[in-house]
């Protein structure tokens, strides 16, 4: 009966040290895109279009490129998730370019490379890392969605400078990082135009969950 009770005790204690931990993250759904495509920007809106996408962490390499009568438009995608015990770390190069040789009637080309993941988080939370954006046509951004009240809980804003960042998020409950690099250009004369943005960055809990290992025969010496 005593080692019953002892068993019961050491139960309960390492429950309580479990849940006084006051930050974790794990990962939920992944989404990642490379989409290319140039348009007639006139009756009957021909054009072309591809894309590239996966719902896997791990590495992910995509390059839709399309050509439209006298120009294109290419989409370079190559990013890496990886999901650890308690962290979440992004890392990757997102580019796109347009070209036109010939002038004529004006056309959209676009190329936009996009990443969501979704993360649960217990407690607050932190996102850090780099950002090394250049080019020119682009909109480039990275926010965090709250997926209760789809406020935006961080946010670079559109075109952020180059550099570091560091944001501590407070709250529990279910989020989406949105990476986005979009070019677009409506042209009709010759030219071209490319932007690329390299990234790093991590998601960690504030607090960390403290994890301890004991062996069986340091549990054992407890019903002594």
């Amino acid at each position: 009966m005593k080692k019953t009770i002892v068993f019961a005790g050491l139960i309960v204690t390492l429950t309580a040290l479990s849940t006084t931990a006051s930050g974790q993250i794990t990962t939920g759904d992944l989404f990642r895109e490379a989409y290319a495509s140039v348009i007639d920007q006139l009756p009957p809106y021909d054009g072309l279009s591809d894309a590239v996408s996966s719902e896997e962490a791990g590495i992910f390499e995509g390059h839709p490129s399309v050509w439209w009568e006298d120009g294109h438009a290419q989409a370079n995608h190559s990013s890496e998730i990886v999901a650890a015990e308690q962290t979440i770390s992004l890392t990757g190069t997102l580019q796109g370019d347009m070209g036109r040789g010939i002038p004529g009637e004006t056309n959209f080309y676009e190329a936009r490379n996009l990443i969501l993941a979704e993360f649960n988080s217990v407690g607050s939370f932190v996102i850090e890392g780099s950002l090394d954006i250049q080019g020119t046509n682009h909109e480039s951004i990275v926010s965090i969605i709250d997926l209760q009240t789809m406020d935006i809980v961080f946010t670079t804003g559109v075109n952020p400078p180059s550099g570091d960042f560091r944001a501590v998020c407070s709250g529990t409950g279910s989020y989406r990082l949105e990476i986005i690099h979009h070019l677009q250009v409506y042209q009709a004369d010759t030219g071209g135009s490319d932007a690329v943005m390299h990234f790093s960055m991590v998601l960690a809990p504030e607090n960390p969950v403290a994890v301890q290992k004991v062996s069986w025969s340091g549990i054992k010496v407890l019903f002594r």
